[in-house]
């Protein structure tokens, strides 16, 4: 599945750590993103950021998702990196991340879900909602980037 994602700048935009399901791909067609990943570490060893384990469920004729906590965590991060206009990433599943908008107008980055995971339907928009969104998506990339 390929998406587009648009990042907007401005604190506190910035993702939870979390994983996905399958590998990813991702590219930046304008802006930055900043990038960190993370790995767990001994909860008792008292390094790393503090955080919650969820357990992933689906529930429902709809394939809602479900989380519940189960337990404490924590997290070291590993690696920070920043990625410009026409560079991009991979991902393999369960590594723990979290991105965010790194420039000072929005980022937008293709977002391609290259292996089989747990597939789930996702809310379809209706034609003129999709349509909208997609002229949204034109006229931001029709922007002058340095503005």
């Amino acid at each position: 599945m390929l998406r587009a994602h648009v990042w907007h700048p401005g604190h506190g935009t910035s993702e939870d750590i979390h994983n996905h399901r399958s590998p990813l791909a991702s590219y930046v067609v304008r802006g930055a993103l900043g990038m960190e990943l993370y790995e767990p570490v001994d909860p008792g060893a008292g390094e790393g950021v503090a955080a919650a384990w969820y357990r992933e469920s689906l529930t429902g004729d709809e394939g809602d998702w479900l989380l519940e906590p189960s337990g404490d965590a924590r997290l070291r991060l590993v690696q920070s990196a920043r990625y410009t206009a026409g560079s991009g990433y991979a991902l393999p599943p369960h590594v723990l991340h979290r991105a965010w908008c790194d420039a000072e107008r929005p980022t937008v980055t293709l977002f391609l879900e290259t292996g089989a995971g747990r597939a789930v339907a996702k809310k379809r928009l209706d034609v003129d909602d999709y349509l909208a969104e997609l002229a949204a998506l034109a006229d931001l990339l029709a922007e002058d980037p340095a503005d």
